[in-house]
């Protein structure tokens, strides 16, 4: 037996300040318990505890753990190294275990924090129950497949471990240890809802395309769930954690389109009371109308398309090869059937010219989106496109907090930075002033508490567009209440 205390890490900074469960660490602990029933695991979340590190290290002392894991993306690798200071200060012993994107991408830096013992690189299920279990035994942790420690004056690599081929055999995520009242008070990946209470649900893994931008720890090789797996969670969901609102974060939901089309038939057939988001995007130039026609048989849906550019040479260079005709019929389409739909776009590719800047701006203003976001092309770690210009964004003093968004760390198009963040903010306003979007937008918002929040947002963008953000804190949602939940 061994108790498990697991961390996430927090970030505050940011225009989108929306949660999501911790479902990397939800999966760890219910993997955990089927490995023994009387593994003790306790999930402790910074973002709902106001980033408070005096307070973790009390919950250390009290609950006194064996191990302790810690999960962080790059923008909270600051937090994830006060998170183990914290724990350190409290007297904490035993192994400190980081896994998550951060770790995976920045191993040498992770382990370059004193406090930090042991990295889980890439999908961590197997990987963190063979770490317990040798433990346990006092076995040598390092010998562990899937590793990364230090090594002298560097670092070491046990061997890799493979991808979990069955994500059926892996059990349910642990939705007992989270509140799901508390995590509802906060805006959600979509921003808005239908239903007050919301989880958010990962169907498949891995995505098996090769955009030059994109980061995915899970592998090139597409993983998914089978539609009666994914039916008994949301059963789950509904019926224990009284769930009305699923967001679905996977990478490509509809690669598989029959399975997904299966997935919603079967939701549906249940009777089910839940309303469908995919504030992740899906792949649009690949839907067809008896996908879509599906979605909006719920009483609320919301999709996203990453278009990314609108700019043929820009789509080739990036290899999305993105369809755009076919893109252009699935937002008409959506717009047909009432389902509420969000563009993204990326401006600032690597020598993106003023006129491929423009006709980006151009194909989201003249579509029927009901809403946009313009992000700044961000070169992450791991990537073809950061190692590109690695060299660069080390003399430029990139920082683990530049990973954002909206912050712009480096402008890689051929315009001046005035000029590209001139045409990101005046997209914002081009988007909002066309009175046939704002018609169609109250026509199918889900649910009229949410129009401030999603006004205060378009403003945000606005104002930030090039400047960054300043620290905030998570937006609640209206007539939420703000003090966290105890233990």
């Amino acid at each position: 037996m061994a108790r498990i205390l697991l961390v996430k890490c927090s970030q505050y900074e940011g225009v989108l300040s929306a949660f999501s469960y911790p479902l990397g660490l939800m999966y760890l602990a219910a993997r955990l318990r089927r490995e023994r029933v009387d593994h003790e695991v306790r999930i402790h979340d910074l973002r709902t505890r106001d980033e408070n590190y005096d307070e973790l290290r009390d919950v250390v002392n009290s609950y006194r753990p064996d191990l302790v894991g810690l999960s962080a993306i790059t923008v909270e690798a600051s937090s994830m190294a006060r998170a183990a200071a914290a724990i350190r200060a409290s007297g904490f012993d035993g192994p400190v275990i980081a896994g998550g994107p951060h770790p995976t991408a920045f191993p040498e830096e992770s382990l370059a924090c004193a406090d930090m013992d042991l990295l889980v690189l890439e999908e961590g299920e197997e990987t963190f129950a063979e770490l317990v279990r040798e433990w346990s035994r006092g076995g040598d942790l390092h010998r562990v497949p899937g590793v990364a420690f230090r090594n002298g004056a560097g670092i070491g690599r046990s061997p890799a471990r493979p991808f979990i081929r069955d994500l059926d055999s892996i059990p349910l995520p642990a939705w007992d240890l989270v509140d799901v009242g508390e995590y509802s008070q906060f805006k959600s990946m979509s921003g808005i809802r239908s239903r007050p209470r919301f989880a958010n649900l990962l169907t498949s893994r891995a995505c098996p395309y090769n955009c030059t931008y994109c980061l995915s720890i899970f592998g090139k090789k597409f993983r998914p769930r089978s539609p009666e797996n994914v039916l008994e969670e949301v059963r789950l969901l509904v019926d224990r954690h009284d769930v009305g609102y699923i967001e679905i974060i996977d990478d490509v939901f509809n690669h598989q389109l029959d399975r997904a089309k299966r997935i919603f038939d079967l939701i549906q057939a249940e009777g089910l009371p839940v309303d469908v988001a995919f504030p992740n995007g899906l792949r649009c130039d690949t839907l067809d109308r008896e996908f879509l026609e599906k979605l909006a048989c719920f009483d609320h849906a919301l999709i996203c398309v990453p278009v990314e550019s609108a700019s043929p040479r820009i789509q080739r260079m990036i290899r999305k090869n993105l369809d755009l005709a076919k893109v252009s019929w699935t937002i008409d389409t959506c717009a047909d059937l009432g389902i509420y739909t969000r563009g993204y776009f990326m401006l600032g590719f690597p020598g993106e010219t003023e006129a491929e800047l423009k006709a980006t701006v151009d194909f989201a203003v003249r579509s029927r989106l009901h809403a946009a976001f313009f992000f700044v092309v961000v070169p992450f770690k791991g990537t073809e496109l950061y190692d590109t210009y690695a060299k660069e964004l080390g003399q430029r003093g990139y920082r683990h907090e530049d990973h954002d968004y909206f912050r712009g760390p480096m402008n890689l198009s051929a315009v001046s930075d005035e000029t590209l963040f001139q045409i990101q903010k005046w997209a914002y306003v081009r988007m909002a002033a066309s009175p046939s979007r704002i018609a169609r937008v109250f026509r199918d918002f889900p649910n009229r508490r949410f129009v401030w929040p999603a006004v205060k947002t378009g403003i945000e963008l606005f104002r930030g567009a090039g400047k960054g953000h300043k620290p905030g804190r998570p937006d609640l949602i209206p007539g939420a209440s703000r003090r966290p939940t105890g233990y």
